[in-house]
């Protein structure tokens, strides 16, 4: 009996991220949501489990997580469709509402029922509380002159194409 097929070592650098690390990454994109926001983005997940955004990119593409996209969404206006949510989505998952300015949601028959109902998340306003408790100003890292400097270089460069 022969040894049997050998694997032949590879071209390229290395793996350098784990098994463990992988499973890091799945387990917190399907299982938790960054404190700040309503789902995890490459970098926030890249920050939070010690890896490169490129690297929570290609786990991501490789097992088909997209945490921005909703598999369903339901349009509620009344109390009636707030139970029927509540009935179909498992109890242990919360749902994050988007609610416009002329939906139902003030009345106090819903604002009762959200009270009553805390998994229900108008998400906005959490997000909104959330940031004012711990706000990150936007810092230029550029000065006007070269921002307008690297715009009038692409202005010149898409002209000069002759598309």
């Amino acid at each position: 009996m022969g040894d049997g097929l050998l694997d032949e070592p590879r071209p390229g650098r290395p793996r350098t991220v784990t098994d463990g690390q992988v499973e890091q990454v799945i387990v917190k994109t399907l299982e938790t949501t960054p404190t700040d926001a309503t789902h995890w983005s490459t970098r926030s997940m890249a920050s939070e489990v010690g890896l490169t955004q490129s690297a929570v990119h290609r786990i991501w593409r490789a097992f088909g997580l997209q945490p921005h996209r909703q598999e369903t969404w339901k349009l509620s206006t009344d109390r009636s469709s707030l139970q029927t949510i509540d009935r179909e989505v498992p109890g242990e998952l919360a749902v994050h509402l988007v609610l416009d300015n002329a939906s139902t949601h003030k009345t106090p028959a819903i604002q009762k029922w959200l009270a009553a109902h805390p998994r229900f998340v108008p998400s906005i306003r959490a997000w909104i509380q959330t940031w004012n408790d711990d706000p990150k100003p936007f810092v230029w890292t550029k000065t006007a002159d070269q921002i307008l400097e690297s715009i009038a270089r692409y202005c010149n460069r898409i002209n000069d194409s002759r598309h």
